[in-house]
């Protein structure tokens, strides 16, 4: 790895972390040259109802599991540790102090990227770092973003998805219906053994 790294940054909720966030950052990471992504999982939400989300701390184990034997991927407690809502300016800018890093990307679904406007800081984040906008094939372009915000550096990214989606996970598991091939193994055998999500 180069003295000066090129990192991604993937946040969420990951509740619970699934194949279709790993699939994008693997992805993300071939199309830029990444030497690593790193999974944030948040803190306390700011756009979510914080009682709704299972605890950070397994959260963050999940992401953990998840990232085990894949050097490209890492986890971050960033978001956990910091007091108050979670807000990406915030973290850009905490990870941008590190002096071994050559440049940031922050990957976004383009469904949540429709919504930048309504982030904390968001004229502000959109200078501070790259945006890598992953959308599905033909999917809408919202390049006029980055006419009412000079400055923006935003990269779209066509990648096949996986349709996987957390909230049908949860949904499959209190019914008690099978999540096989849609999560980890190591992840699956966790949610199982602590009860999550019944």
């Amino acid at each position: 790895m180069s003295s000066r790294r090129r990192l991604g940054v993937l946040g969420g909720t990951f509740d619970p972390i699934h194949h279709g966030h790993l699939f994008a950052a693997e992805e993300v990471a071939d199309a830029l040259g990444l030497d690593q992504v790193l999974l944030v999982p948040c803190g306390k939400a700011a756009h979510k109802d914080s009682a709704v989300i299972t605890a950070a701390e397994h959260r963050y184990a999940m992401c953990a599991l998840a990232a085990e034997g894949n050097p490209r991927l890492a986890v971050s407690r960033i978001e956990i540790d910091r007091p108050g809502p979670s807000y990406a300016y915030d973290t850009v800018s905490a990870l941008l102090q590190q002096p071994s890093l050559g440049s940031l990307y922050y990957i976004i679904g383009s469904d949540s990227f429709a919504l930048i406007e309504t982030w904390y800081r968001y004229a502000e984040l959109l200078r501070l770092c790259r945006f890598a906008v992953v959308r599905r094939p033909g999917g809408e372009s919202l390049g006029d973003l980055t006419q009412r915000v000079p400055g923006a550096q935003v990269q779209h990214l066509d990648i096949a998805g996986l349709e996987v989606s957390a909230s049908d996970i949860r949904k499959r598991i209190r019914l008690g219906r099978s999540v096989k091939y849609l999560v980890p193994e190591s992840v699956e055998r966790y949610l199982r053994a602590r009860g999550l999500y019944r």
